[in-house]
């Protein structure tokens, strides 16, 4: 049924409010599209920006779905345990209905990234692609026209406040567009870099620019999405409750009281189950061949070299220096957790066993820390600049057709 992507392709599909399941796998099948295009384009080797976009955008589809985030409070609320026996009890004040619009106000912070990132993002490599794909030979005039678009100037996160209605959340840019300036004049001369080493640091350059880009937009709802203040919340909500329902002064400061003693609790337990899982769900990044944990050290392409080999070392300077400035340039290589095992048995037993490194120590601990993210990913980047496996297809034959028909595909996404 054709490629999702042309401009009004992007602009089509960033527009699907009212549908936002359907624009998510729109959003991922358009990503794997313009990737497919721009890897064309530029070698058909290194991957680019949209290509690692398409995976971060599926696994973001799951949360948008709710398949994973209600699970560990129903666990939590269910009324076989003291909490959820206590938070039946506490019905009356909608407590189980509030539990419902923090899972939501969570899956749309995870929605609110995916859109905005798309709009902006793929709009520039469907823009650049149209305007400047064909190129045959470097045009400085033609790249300074299609920059000029752009603001100038360093990205700042959005600005993003729920509606009165708390149905909707909603984003304000700001900052400037300088990365994205920078990341189309690094791809537009890998387009006709002749030397696989050049050609492979530009992309990467391009890639790192497109990061820096969008991962310092995505703060906010990135942050909104982990750090949810659930036992605040719901704090305030029995309170609210309390003040509207119970008409005595003396019974509504005694009520006061037993909700201070009472409400905090189920709070604690719920917030902690949300940290315990977004710590075990959301920072992960599900692969075509395998889930990489963000809190993790990095595992090689299965079969490849940590780093491919035009990459193991950086000469440009202007690369060397934006992986320098995230830590990302000079990374420790780790042995595998394997590794550590049959070093240990062989100490143990007194025979000599080199340690093999088979991990890049860039895992980050706290995704919410905008430089410990960028290192992960510009690492993510590097070590799989040419991994033949990103570039698969997300969705089978059956559900690609359905996707770009407009409709969600039945069974496992």
């Amino acid at each position: 049924m054709g490629t999702l992507d042309s401009p009004d392709d992007v602009r089509r599909i960033a527009a699907l409010d009212a549908q936002p399941v359907l624009r998510n796998l729109l959003i991922t099948q358009s990503y794997h599209d313009l990737s497919e295009v721009m890897r064309r384009r530029t070698g058909g080797t290194a991957i680019n920006w949209c290509t690692l976009g398409t995976w971060a955008s599926k696994t973001a589809g799951r949360f948008i779905r709710n398949e994973e985030i209600p699970r560990p409070f129903r666990a939590l609320l269910d009324r076989g345990n003291v909490f959820g026996r206590l938070a039946a009890a506490l019905d009356p004040l909608s407590l189980l209905d509030l539990v419902d619009r923090i899972v939501a106000d969570v899956s749309g912070y995870i929605m609110a990234g995916n859109k905005v990132v798309y709009a902006e993002l793929a709009q520039v490599f469907s823009d650049f692609e149209t305007e400047l794909g064909g190129d045959q030979a470097f045009d400085p005039a033609r790249l300074a026209g299609f920059q000029d678009r752009y603001r100038d100037g360093p990205p700042e996160p959005d600005d993003a406040v729920w509606d009165p209605g708390r149905r909707t959340l909603i984003s304000t840019t700001r900052g400037g567009q300088g990365e994205l300036r920078a990341m189309v004049a690094a791809y537009y001369q890998a387009m006709f870099e002749r030397d696989p080493k050049r050609r492979s640091e530009l992309m990467l350059l391009g890639n790192a620019h497109g990061g820096v880009h969008e991962q310092t937009r995505l703060q906010t709802y990135i942050a909104g999405s982990l750090d949810a203040p659930i036992a605040d919340t719901l704090l305030a909500h029995v309170h609210s409750h309390v003040d509207a329902t119970v008409d005595h002064e003396r019974t509504r400061s005694a009520t006061h009281r037993i909700v201070d003693e009472l409400v905090p609790a189920i709070g604690r337990r719920i917030e902690e189950a949300w940290e315990s899982f977004a710590t075990a769900a959301m920072m992960e990044l599900t692969l075509p061949d395998g889930v990489i944990h963000l809190g993790r050290p990095i595992p090689a392409d299965p079969g490849a070299p940590l780093f491919p080999p035009e990459l193991a070392t950086i000469d440009d300077p202007t690369l060397r220096a934006v992986l320098d400035s995230y830590g990302a340039l000079e990374v420790r290589e780790e042995p595998s957790l394997l590794h550590r095992i049959e070093q240990r048995l062989a100490s143990l037993v007194g025979l000599g066993h080199p340690e093999t490194p088979s991990l890049l120590a860039a895992a980050a601990h706290d995704w919410v820390d905008l430089r410990q993210r960028m290192r992960f990913i510009l690492v993510l980047f590097r070590s799989r600049a040419d991994d033949v496996h990103l570039v698969a297809s997300p969705f089978t034959p059956a559900q690609q057709d359905a996707i770009r028909g407009g409709s969600v595909p039945p069974g496992p996404l």
